[in-house]
């Protein structure tokens, strides 16, 4: 059996940033708070991610919510081998799922936390935060096996 550490979550030296703007600070932010933030369509009340400066519904505006921070693992990948990004190689074997959130949009992450052989399509997730980047102060969402009580 394989535990799938929080350690792919930390800050790994080599590991890619994202780029930061005004368009997706907020998102950042909720993330170095511990909250999951997401844009809403004002004209159609459906959640959009990735974060842009207008809806993707009706070129609109959109407005920053604070989201639940559930969602269930939509499918994944096992990463053995990870050659294009050398920095993830010792953290291998590690997976990389699109989970669907509560709000209805699809983000992919890492799953940890547990078994590498209980990650399944369909389990139910929350999201934690972590630190990627100390220098830069960069957080970002991943996700783990949703507590008994969810």
């Amino acid at each position: 059996m394989t535990f799938l550490s929080d350690d792919i979550a930390k800050d790994i030296p080599g590991r890619p940033i994202p780029y930061v703007d005004s368009d997706n600070q907020p998102f950042y932010d909720g993330c170095a708070r511990g909250e999951l933030w997401m844009q809403l369509c004002v004209d159609t009340k459906k959640f959009q991610f990735y974060p842009r400066p207008c809806s993707i519904y009706t070129g609109g505006q959109v407005e920053w919510v604070k989201c639940s921070g559930k969602g269930t693992v939509h499918t994944f990948s096992v990463i053995r081998r990870n050659y294009p990004e050398p920095c993830f190689v010792p953290f291998t074997p590690y997976v990389v799922a699109i989970i669907d959130t509560a709000e209805g949009v699809r983000m992919m992450s890492n799953v940890t936390g547990c078994a590498l052989e209980d990650v399944k399509i369909g389990m139910k997730v929350e999201a934690y935060f972590s630190c990627v980047n100390e220098a830069a102060q960069i957080f970002m969402p991943f996700w783990r096996p949703a507590s008994a009580t969810d």
